[in-house]
């Protein structure tokens, strides 16, 4: 148990949520719940007096724009901004405590979500941005998602903004059997918990109608790549039709619910951009 001291220490570490206490996700609903397990998902750790809250849940409230505060344009000039009010314009809103700096700013890289129904986005192209159950507006707009409403059977209400997920940094890398790209997440709240931030894909082309993509944590490539031996052999026999049908573009990687009935996820490869799934 916290010591009075320890628990108005721990909250003086919270970060101030829109919605209060009520709207916190648990990020860590297993028995060993503690503030070094937390921490470890990349969660927060906040004790509350409120009963039936975790106290180890995600943070919603990060800002996912990397514009300078300094450098903010105002998108709601005429006062009386709101957290829905800014979404609704399209703008993105991030609470500071610096004074006479914007909460609300146009940002044309990323978007925040909110209750409106872009028109980029199809019912065919949602990726379901709250899979599990329990899926409210509040909560999926908590998440920097869409909440809108379709006819279409089957088609997710809360869905993913099309700058989420991640992107390429850096240029490509020549590699034995192809190529190494590495791709940095879009700092947006989290899903789950336990985000990996940074991974590498490794693209190999093996034969003229085969072709390997791996995708795995940048830190765990880095660890293991002076133990990698690389086959070349017969796999690069003849890779100029996978070549010529390849390209990389800057843009964004998301994940990509499969049409399939089983559910099944895989990866999405366009010529641009790519889809993670």
């Amino acid at each position: 148990m916290f010591s009075a001291v320890g628990f108005a220490a721990a909250q003086g570490n919270c970060p101030p949520l829109s919605s209060g206490d009520s709207s916190r996700r648990d990020c860590y609903p297993w028995s060993d719940g503690n503030q070094a397990n937390c921490e470890a998902r990349g969660c927060v750790w906040c004790p509350s007096e409120t009963g039936g809250v975790p106290w180890c849940f995600i943070n919603d409230e990060i800002c996912p724009s990397e514009i300078p505060e300094a450098s903010r344009s105002d998108c709601y000039s005429e006062g009386g901004a709101t957290r829905d009010l800014c979404l609704g314009r399209g703008c993105v809103w991030c609470p500071t405590s610096t004074p006479n700096i914007p909460w609300c700013f146009t940002d044309g890289a990323i978007s925040m979500g909110g209750q409106q129904c872009p028109s980029d986005i199809s019912d065919a192209n949602r990726v379901d941005c709250f899979p599990m159950n329990g899926a409210s507006a509040d909560l999926c707009v908590a998440r920097g998602c869409y909440w809108c409403s379709s006819s279409v059977p089957d088609t997710p209400w809360c869905f993913s903004p099309q700058s989420h997920g991640y992107r390429m940094v850096g240029n490509e890398v020549v590699t034995a059997k192809g190529y190494r790209v590495t791709l940095q997440r879009v700092n947006t709240p989290s899903w789950y918990g336990s985000e990996i931030n940074q991974v590498t894909v490794d693209v190999e082309f093996h034969t003229d109608s085969r072709l390997r993509v791996k995708v795995s944590p940048s830190s765990a490539v880095k660890r293991i790549r002076n133990n990698l031996r690389s086959v070349v052999g017969a796999y690069c026999t003849s890779i100029a039709p996978w070549q010529h049908a390849y390209q990389y573009s800057n843009h964004l990687y998301q994940r990509h619910q499969s049409g399939s009935k089983t559910g099944g996820r895989g990866l999405k490869m366009v010529q641009s951009p790519w889809i993670l799934v």
